[in-house]
């Protein structure tokens, strides 16, 4: 169970790490779009806060994972940018 936690872990901070390049712009469009640019925020900021938490072995860390696991996929599929990857 630890090594999936730390795997995760990972997972999660490489996330942050790829979209980082888009955070300021997010910030930026908090004016026209409060809410969805809000919302992506808000999310990076869990993804850290959660990427830590399993790399270190916490337990609330993983609930917490599992309750963004939904808001993930929602969001990967609103955005359309999982389409752009496969071509």
């Amino acid at each position: 169970m630890r090594r999936w936690m730390i795997i995760f872990g990972i997972l999660d901070l490489g996330i942050v790490a790829t979209y980082a390049s888009r955070i300021p712009s997010e910030f930026r469009g908090l004016a026209s779009q409060p809410l969805v640019n809000a919302a992506l925020l808000l999310m990076m900021a869990s993804l850290v806060v959660s990427g830590i938490g399993l790399v270190r072995g916490q337990r609330w860390a993983f609930y917490l994972n599992y309750v963004q696991f939904p808001v993930r996929l929602l969001m990967s599929f609103l955005s359309l940018t999982w389409l752009a990857m496969l071509i």
